[in-house]
């Protein structure tokens, strides 16, 4: 049987499973309706068999999963594992131990950043999932045979992935290279929400810097009552009526009536009474910015050196075979152009090897970049 619910199943598969060098993991979760991810399946596949553990079983049933996630004896396989890593945390209170990504380990073998499960399946097992039942609801019971053959295929063939990426890591020595980012993925910080910080997700075409003040703490008070509420932030506020009202700062809740500015379905009075008392406060704190002539120079050359070293990152990734989110992030080329090369992983280890000291050197005008026969080339 495929499907685990009993607690004597369950223990048995977890006892047998402890045997393992490895096994693959993946998880189906719901949180459409809900602010918290509500973990539904969780599928394992060890060297014998793949099963799929029914997560809405018992808490006590879920002890001998529990005790197998932990145990740092074996390694647990996932493919972009930051969103199971985080419903598991929040599920079991704690991060499974020994983990290996396929998402980042293809990263380092030629493979575009990210990179989805059903195109590595299909490149380098020459097979084409059925995604059909991807958007199930995982919380309906009985499952159908289709959402079980799908729920099972995520763990089936990622065996096969890590084996086939692991001799590619092995024989081409870069196994240490991705040794960092799999000791990341344990870090409780990443799947720890921290609402001060959620305004940066908000996308501006331009970053209104008068109303900066009013979006940060509407953003921070928004997450803060979506949590308590256990509802989807965006039922509250979106980010566009958050936008809408720090630039419109309405001072009272009639205003925000009148003008429409946000869709009441699921706000409260005290919710309304929340942010009409954030924009009067922030409002006071409100300052004109207006930036010097050398301050705005000064700008426009860092953006300037940022785009030279953005090529220079993709014509040395491009060389190397590697994705170049693996080397560099937007903001740290953005630290290297503006001479804050403090803790900037491109600038150690391998990836300085490979870009970090030309990026310095370009930077210093030791070396540049021209156009041959169509081709950006590097020239001493």
């Amino acid at each position: 049987m495929h499907l685990l619910k009993k607690d004597t199943e369950i223990k048995k598969f977890c006892l047998q499973a402890h045997n393992e060098r490895f096994i693959a993991i993946d998880t189906e979760f719901m949180r459409s309706r809900t602010y918290w991810a509500k973990l539904c399946l969780i599928q394992i596949a060890t060297s014998k068999k793949a099963v799929i553990i029914d997560a809405l079983t018992s808490a006590k049933h879920l002890e001998p999963l529990k005790r197998l996630l932990i145990d740092p004896k074996i390694l647990k396989v996932f493919h972009g594992a930051r969103q199971d890593l985080e419903v598991i945390y929040h599920s079991f209170g704690k991060i499974p131990k020994s983990i290996f990504d396929t998402q980042i380990a293809a990263m380092v073998c030629g493979f575009d950043h990210p990179v989805s499960y059903a195109k590595l399946v299909s490149k380098l097992i020459r097979i084409k999932l059925n995604k059909k039942e991807r958007s199930s609801d995982w919380s309906l019971r009985p499952l159908t045979k289709g959402q079980i053959k799908y729920a099972l295929s995520d763990v089936i063939y990622l065996k096969k992935i890590y084996s086939v990426l692991l001799k590619v890591l092995e024989k081409n020595k870069r196994l240490s290279w991705i040794k960092d980012e799999m000791k990341s993925l344990q870090k409780k910080e990443n799947y720890m929400i921290k609402p001060k910080e959620v305004w940066k997700k908000i996308r501006f075409s331009k970053k209104p810097k008068n109303e900066i003040n009013i979006i940060k703490k509407l953003a921070e008070y928004r997450e803060l009552q979506a949590q308590n509420q256990n509802l989807p932030r965006n039922w509250l506020l979106t980010d566009r009526e958050i936008l809408q009202i720090a630039r419109i700062r309405p001072t009272t809740q009639d205003a925000i009536h009148e003008q429409g500015l946000i869709s009441e379905k699921n706000i409260k009075k005290n919710d309304l009474e929340g942010i009409i008392k954030i924009v009067n406060l922030t409002k006071k704190t409100i300052k004109e910015r207006k930036g010097t002539k050398k301050s705005s120079q000064r700008i426009t050359a860092n953006e300037s050196i940022k785009n030279m070293l953005i090529l220079l990152l993709k014509l040395k990734c491009r060389k190397h075979g590697i994705a170049e989110k693996m080397i560099a992030t937007n903001d740290q080329i953005q630290n290297i152009a503006s001479g804050n090369y403090k803790k900037v992983p491109a600038l150690l280890g391998w990836r300085k090897e490979i870009f970090g000291n030309d990026a310095i050197r370009l930077k210093k005008g030791e070396i540049s970049l021209k156009i041959s026969r169509g081709k950006i080339v590097l020239v001493e």
